[in-house]
């Protein structure tokens, strides 16, 4: 007897998803005794252009976060798993870095049902600062081949609507990354590790330019 294709899908992705965890690990491990300043920090890669809808209506193109340093990560408002936790963390995060100029970025997989005004409400539920963290939504294929291709992070739909309720059907990953003031990635950090997190604001911080010492003589 054939195997069902959503079944094969499923382990298909779930084991893509696997190995793009297992490639970030490794990255992980090899930055953990990082930054004692940014250029300690390694690159991963630099994002290409892209132009989606913020929680406010407003486009947000790739050029509007030249200059600063960001943290992104990827979420659905509907999801029942990792999606509030990591929320939560961002918040955890937005305050600890606050008056830095560091940039929350939340990117929703699940854009189809993700309006600008449901991301609004999602954001309000957690408190997000509108001005230094953005939720952004649009075009599926755009933020899809964000994750893959440029963040390198793990993303995909189980068409077959076997997989956990909670999770609807989008399998994604719960890492957020770290970008320079170039949009260059410079660190994977694991939302559900409260060191990686510690680290994460440490890196965030070592990459924001230091204010100039010199002083009038």
């Amino acid at each position: 007897m054939r195997p069902r294709g959503g079944k094969f899908l499923i382990v298909l992705t779930a084991a893509f998803v696997a190995l793009a965890a297992v490639l970030i690990l490794v990255r992980e491990r090899g930055q953990r005794n990082s930054a004692e300043s940014a250029a300690d920090l390694p690159v991963y890669n630099t994002l290409g252009d892209f132009s989606l809808t913020e929680r406010s209506g407003r486009l947000i193109s790739r050029g509007e976060l030249e200059g600063r340093v960001w943290i992104a990560n990827f979420i659905f408002t509907r999801c029942g798993g990792p999606c509030p936790k990591m929320t939560a963390q961002m918040k955890k995060i937005e305050t600890a870095t606050a008056g830095t100029g560091v940039q929350l970025v939340s990117f929703s997989v699940d854009p189809d049902f993700d309006t600008p005004e449901r991301l609004r409400f999602y954001a309000e539920r957690f408190g997000a600062d509108s001005s230094r963290w953005w939720f952004l939504t649009g075009d599926k294929a755009v933020i899809y081949g964000l994750s893959r291709q440029q963040f390198m992070l793990g993303v995909d739909e189980d068409p077959s609507g076997a997989s956990q309720e909670a999770h609807q059907g989008i399998m994604h990953s719960t890492r957020f990354t770290l970008m320079d003031s170039e949009s260059r990635i410079r660190g994977y950090y694991e939302s559900t590790d409260s060191e990686s997190v510690k680290n994460l604001i440490r890196d965030a911080l070592a990459l924001v330019p230091k204010p100039s010492s010199r002083q009038e003589s």
